[in-house]
């Protein structure tokens, strides 16, 4: 396993956990990190969920990653649904209680 020192970088916003590979220099570099069997790009932040696959170095040996997602709702969800309930038929309307 071709390991990094500081290979990603796994961090918590809010109620959601995410995963930024460190190695690399560019978006098209390979940054030796994978989820769920897909290469990742350097310096994006993924979004992980409770059993995501996590392989670093090399891609056949993969990491389950579990953890306790938070409970509540999620603002960024909330919003897209309201939108999308807002631009929706009456039918839709009345189905989702008015909105959310």
């Amino acid at each position: 396993m071709h390991v990094a020192e500081q290979h990603a970088l796994i961090t918590q916003k809010g109620k959601q956990t995410f995963l930024k590979p460190l190695v690399g220099e560019s978006l098209l570099d390979e940054s030796r990190c994978w989820k769920d069997g897909v290469a990742l790009r350097p310096g994006v932040s993924y979004v992980l969920a409770n059993g995501s696959q996590l392989a670093f170095g090399t891609e056949g040996q993969a990491l389950t990653i579990q953890f306790d997602e938070g409970a509540g709702s999620n603002p960024l969800m909330e919003m897209m649904m309201k939108g999308m309930i807002a631009n929706s038929s009456q039918e839709v309307k009345k189905a989702m209680g008015g909105g959310l």
